[in-house]
């Protein structure tokens, strides 16, 4: 028998730490302030911009406009939050992997506006439950695919999990159906109407996009065998 002491396996890898959202928002309180600023300010331009072109007499005629600019404008307040968070975790962020998460965002949200204009408009305009629950599950199942490309394209050694992301999305989404009125283009509100209005859009998206991309689930690192286990004997 060998009087050595047993050593530790050191093919046994570290266990990672679970990450939290309260713990990435409290290591970069000013960089989260920062994104919310520049989320709600990014959420002001999409309106804007669909106003000002409404009232430019063009709107139906600038398919360029139609096709890509509003599009690429309305998916922003959703991409700046996600790659800054994903930066702030020390996740996998590269140019191309921002310009691949845009470009999907496009197409999703392209896609699926494309479904819900094929709805009845009994079910989206007729008022009643329908009229609520349709749209709410657009943007429910929107949300999710977001969160799920910018999970895959924006990767980690920890694993999303699937069910905070789902719970954030319908929180999300109900929180912004108290605010959709009076972001809608045609409305008249007063100043400090709007910037409450998106200021409270700015901080639910943010914390939605902490909830899609910080895990509370570590990767389950593979567990290495014991000197038995691997046919090995101590001398």
């Amino acid at each position: 028998m060998s009087d050595e002491f047993p050593r530790p396996y050191a093919e046994e890898p570290p266990v990672l730490e679970s990450l939290s959202g309260l713990r990435l928002v409290r290591a970069h309180p000013w960089s989260v302030a920062a994104t919310v600023a520049v989320t709600a300010l990014l959420m002001t331009i999409h309106p804007l911009m669909i106003r000002a072109a409404i009232d430019s007499d063009t709107f139906y005629d600038d398919l360029v406009l139609l096709r890509r600019v509003l599009p690429l404008l309305a998916v922003l307040p959703t991409v700046v939050p996600l790659t800054v968070v994903a930066l702030l975790a020390r996740r996998r962020v590269t140019v191309l992997r921002v310009a691949a998460l845009l470009v999907a965002s496009v197409l999703v949200v392209m896609a699926a506006d494309s479904v819900y204009d094929l709805l009845p408009l009994s079910l989206t305009l007729g008022g009643g439950v329908w009229s609520w629950l349709v749209p709410a599950g657009y943007s429910v199942v929107t949300l999710l695919f977001l969160g799920l490309l910018a999970a895959v394209l924006y990767p980690a050694a920890t694993r999303s999990d699937l069910r905070l992301l789902v719970l954030a999305s319908v929180v999300v989404t109900v929180l912004y159906q108290f605010t959709i009125l009076i972001d809608e283009p045609g409305s008249e509100p007063d100043l400090w109407t709007w910037v409450v209005a998106f200021g409270v859009d700015a901080v639910v998206g943010v914390a939605w996009a902490i909830a899609a991309l910080v895990t509370s689930r570590p990767a389950v690192p593979a567990r290495a065998g014991t000197p038995a286990e691997l046919g090995r004997q101590d001398p």
